[in-house]
């Protein structure tokens, strides 16, 4: 307990604090071209996000420091042309291969490399004139994955970054118009 008197300063009341431990990398992709703006996330052992970062224009990561001793799961997600992944190439957060930090410090050599994924690309057009839709969201999906974009002005869309498998292919229009029909179709 530390005592304090009205009117008076109680001086000398100091801390040492440890910084804790950081994660540093450098996220490449197969061809072993640095990818940028990789979010790099850090779940501590029941799951819970405690740190992140985002991979710089040469692929560099320093997660926040303040990372206590114990067992941590890293994960990568680009959310454009690479696959989501955890850290040693596993592909969920429960395979992800556990990282102990027993001191303070920066962990470095966490360099992960990204396979980059599959894509789906196709047209959107009025089934009554046969134009092209604009700004039609185009979702692709499975059990294990996802992804989607919007038609461009002549109606293409293109889904990049998806998993090896089956994916089911759903499109609507951007704007209210209710005369279209939302069709779905498994490729």
């Amino acid at each position: 307990p530390v005592t304090v008197s009205d009117g008076a300063t109680t001086s000398g009341i100091n801390a040492v604090l440890d910084p804790g431990a950081q994660f540093l990398g450098l996220v490449r992709g197969a061809d072993g071209s640095s990818i940028q703006s990789v979010l790099v996330t850090v779940y501590d052992s029941e799951g819970r996000q405690v740190a992140s970062d985002y991979t710089d224009s040469s692929g560099n990561f320093l997660t926040q420091p303040g990372l206590r001793m114990g067992s941590y799961r890293i994960g990568f997600s680009q959310a454009y042309d690479f696959i989501d992944s955890f850290y040693n190439d596993k592909a969920s957060l429960d395979e992800a291969e556990p990282l102990l930090v027993s001191g303070s410090g920066i962990i470095p050599n966490i360099n992960p490399i990204l396979a980059r994924g599959g894509v789906i690309t196709g047209k959107v057009t009025d089934a009554a004139t046969g134009l092209p839709i604009v700004s039609s969201n185009v979702s692709a999906y499975s059990n294990n994955d996802g992804g989607y974009d919007y038609t461009d002005a002549s109606g293409t869309y293109t889904i990049t970054g998806l998993m090896s498998g089956s994916y089911s292919i759903s499109a609507g229009p951007f704007v209210d118009t209710s005369n279209l029909i939302r069709e779905e179709q498994t490729t």
